[in-house]
């Protein structure tokens, strides 16, 4: 018998809708429907009791609507949001509440199986993702019971899933990095890797010597800026090694312009 590997929540105020969107989940083998929710506060509760890897929730409900369910959960360790609605309106907020899929009601079966894929295939990039930071994290506790000047966590090479396997990048080879969405993207000289991983977890493990925030989004290797200039519109302008470019916000200007002084590199 398979095992039940993907966990959901279902949320709607209609008991109908609850009826026949559980009825069509239980044709997947690898589903357990670990809560139905009728209302808003029941559902808030069940998702922190549970716990569940994804949520089916109804857009329209009274008092907490299905916005305001997902609202406490949306932080890097969130389930899956898949907002459940009879109407098309939403659709572009539902997506900036970080929503993996937006179904119409009513649910075609063969719609709610792309959706499962969705959630699949993401799962299986958070667990992926995991996998490859549980190994840098071993490997780097094997350097620091070494000892030397690998000890300093801040220059510990980075592990990066890359189809279908662990690829070791140096953070000397990282020319910048960025942030989309869920993910954090590696651009080195000769390629970009993608994490699923937020910025803020990234940074804590950078070289605070080599890297610098240029932007809320993006952080830069100060050892790539071959040059830079301050453009007419009255923004910093970085060059890279590869060619690339990168605009600095104002608010990290001044830290990047005495970084750059340092370096030598203005």
């Amino acid at each position: 018998m398979m095992a039940k590997e993907l966990r959901v929540v279902l949320v709607d105020d209609e008991p109908h809708a609850l009826r026949r969107l559980g009825a069509l989940l239980a044709e997947h083998r690898d589903v357990e429907i670990v809560a139905r929710c009728n209302d808003g506060e029941d559902a808030i509760e069940a998702v922190r009791e549970k716990q569940p890897d994804a949520i089916f929730v109804d857009i329209f409900m009274p008092e907490v609507d299905g916005f305001g369910v997902v609202g406490p959960f949306l932080n890097d360790d969130r389930p899956e949001i898949v907002f459940v609605t009879a109407y098309d309106e939403y659709a572009l907020r539902a997506f900036d509440a970080r929503a993996i899929d937006y179904l119409l009601k009513p649910i075609a079966r063969e719609r709610l199986a792309e959706t499962m894929d969705r959630i699949r295939a993401r799962l299986e990039d958070r667990r992926s993702g995991d996998r490859t930071r549980a190994l840098e994290d071993t490997i780097n506790e094997l350097r620091s019971a070494r000892g030397g000047v690998e000890n300093d966590a801040r220059r510990r090479d980075l592990w990066i899933r890359h189809q279908g396997r662990a690829v070791r990048v140096a953070q000397r080879d990282i020319e910048w990095i960025e942030a989309d969405r869920d993910y954090v993207k590696f651009h080195t000289s000769e390629q970009t890797l993608m994490r699923r991983e937020s910025m803020k977890s990234v940074e804590r493990r950078l070289d605070p010597d080599a890297f610098a925030r240029v932007h809320r989004s993006a952080i830069v290797n100060i050892n790539h800026v071959v040059r830079s200039h301050t453009v007419r519109a009255g923004y910093r302008l970085l060059y890279l090694t590869s060619g690339a470019q990168l605009r600095v916000g104002r608010t990290f200007a001044n830290d990047i312009k005495r970084r750059l002084d340092l370096k030598g590199r203005l």
